[in-house]
């Protein structure tokens, strides 16, 4: 047979139905409470890793700038460096020029005043060759002039 349900037992089955569905709305109640509360804190720590996130990479672009500004920097003064290397090669190679060029000339100069010298040594000799030789045939002429003709040679015209 079936048990009979009483109207105590009745009543105790109402009362119990109705402190079980308090209970489960207290505790759907907390679930949604403890829901809000966990979406809340999940909110507020996307939030702070967001803001963390966004700090870092402000950060990592800033230290990145600096960085590519020191190796700008770095390399501008490895280019002026370079610059002044250059000019200074260059202005020693052109001083080292210039004073080679000056050996030359100074070379030249005298190797022309030398020949000049040797030229008008030459010159002289000649002349004082020329001026002997001369001499010598106007000696000449003058002994084959009077040991001929007695007489005192004049020049035509006179």
């Amino acid at each position: 047979m079936a048990p009979q349900i009483t109207s105590t037992s009745q009543g105790n089955l109402a009362t119990e139905e109705t402190r079980m569905k308090n209970y489960r709305s207290r505790l759907e109640y907390q679930n949604e409470v403890e829901l809000r509360n966990i979406e809340a804190q999940h909110s507020q720590d996307l939030a702070h890793l967001s803001a963390q996130f966004g700090t870092e990479v402000e950060n990592i672009r800033g230290a990145y700038e600096v960085k590519i500004s020191q190796e700008a920097e770095q390399m501008d003064q490895k280019l002026r460096q370079f610059q002044v290397t250059k000019d200074q090669k260059l202005t020693d190679e052109k001083h080292l020029a210039d004073v080679e060029l000056n050996k030359l000339r100074a070379a030249h100069q005298d190797q022309v005043r030398e020949f000049r010298k040797t030229s008008q040594a030459e010159i002289e000799n000649l002349h004082k060759k020329f001026q002997v030789s001369t001499e010598a045939l106007h000696n000449q002429a003058r002994k084959s002039g009077n040991s001929g003709n007695k007489e005192p040679r004049t020049e035509k015209g006179d």
